[in-house]
């Protein structure tokens, strides 16, 4: 399987995940802030943007909105963390409507509904 690169905001300290993508074949290209993220994603395709939901630095409403001003399709995921943002109920409603899908879990986990986006994406495309 070739390697896909996967656009990757915050520190992602979890190596299980980040090892886990590169044994399925991902690159994860990974970026600590939110504008050397959004630069990146200007200049590069990538199959997906994670973002690090526990990453203190990052508004995940902002940079998601900011993904979808550069390309609309491109599917979105944010791995754990507490969406601190106030009201948590209300942010996921905001990500979900803009395309984004939230996983929660293990490395386990979020690689299989990683998989199952990048799926239904392929599929739209085929």
């Amino acid at each position: 399987m070739e390697a896909t690169a996967l656009l990757v905001l915050g520190s992602m300290t979890d190596r299980t995940l980040v090892d886990a993508l590169f044994d399925l074949g991902f690159a994860p290209i990974v970026r600590d802030s939110m504008r050397s993220a959004l630069n990146k994603l200007r200049s590069e395709r990538f199959a997906a943007v994670l973002v690090d939901g526990d990453s203190t630095d990052v508004d995940v409403l902002e940079f998601v909105l900011n993904v979808r001003d550069i390309d609309e399709h491109v599917p979105v995921v944010v791995v754990g963390g507490s969406l601190d943002a106030g009201d948590e109920k209300a942010l996921r409603a905001h990500l979900t409507r803009l395309g984004t899908v939230v996983l929660d879990g293990s490395p386990d986990q979020v690689i299989a509904g990683l998989e199952q986006v990048l799926n239904a994406e392929q599929a739209q495309d085929d």
